[in-house]
């Protein structure tokens, strides 16, 4: 009778030790399975902030091309009827099916902070050249078309992860410009929003001259 009781006892916590064995293998899944899930969320909210940041990028970047074209291509003293020639002509939007993209960027004259497009050595305004209507992949990184803005702290222009470039053309028989503003993260492909990736973000605008 006292061997039966010793071999139930024994049984008992054999059971017992199988039992905490599976409850650490379940707990260890659900673990990995949750790391996963904070994971993923981590890596969605990241990329939601990048298109956020793309998008604010993209509606400032319509704002300055609007700005430099109705400023400093067209100018104040231009005659209603020739403004949008003057456009055409300073942009070389001369002739059909005529696209020239061009850098916004911030320039300082006279003490005080403005807009214009960015320009060669020769004071000509630098053409940025696309593949199928997207940047060369070695050109993504290209200094040039990095956004930069100044440092509170040092006043030093600091580096961001996003470029910025104006595509615009000139519909024929219309008398307004039509201009798309391109962001894109530097470090993406841009041609899909999938794990690490984003796409370039594309902001349409219409300036009437």
């Amino acid at each position: 009778m006292n061997d039966m009781k010793k071999y139930e006892r024994k049984n008992y916590k054999g059971m017992g030790f199988v039992e905490s064995l599976v409850a650490v293998i379940l707990v260890g899944v659900a673990s990995v399975v949750l790391m996963r899930i904070a994971a993923n969320t981590m890596m969605e909210a990241v990329r939601n902030e990048r298109i956020d940041k793309m998008t604010q990028f993209a509606v400032e970047g319509a704002t300055m091309t609007e700005t430099i074209i109705l400023e400093k291509v067209v100018g104040k003293d231009v005659e209603f009827d020739k403004r949008l020639d003057k456009a055409k002509s300073t942009l070389g939007l001369i002739g059909p099916n005529i696209t020239k993209c061009l850098i916004p960027t911030e320039i300082e004259e006279d003490g005080k902070e403005s807009f214009d497009f960015m320009k060669d050595s020769g004071g000509q305004y630098k053409n940025v050249t696309l593949e199928n209507d997207n940047i060369y992949p070695e050109n993504r990184k290209n200094e040039d078309i990095a956004i930069t803005e100044k440092s509170v702290i040092d006043g030093q222009s600091e580096r961001r992860e996003f470029f910025r470039y104006v595509c615009i053309s000139a519909p024929s028989g219309m008398k307004h410009l039509n201009a798309q503003i391109v962001v894109g993260h530097i470090l993406s492909k841009g041609k899909i929003t999938a794990k690490n990736d984003v796409k370039d973000y594309v902001y349409s605008i219409i300036i009437p001259l």
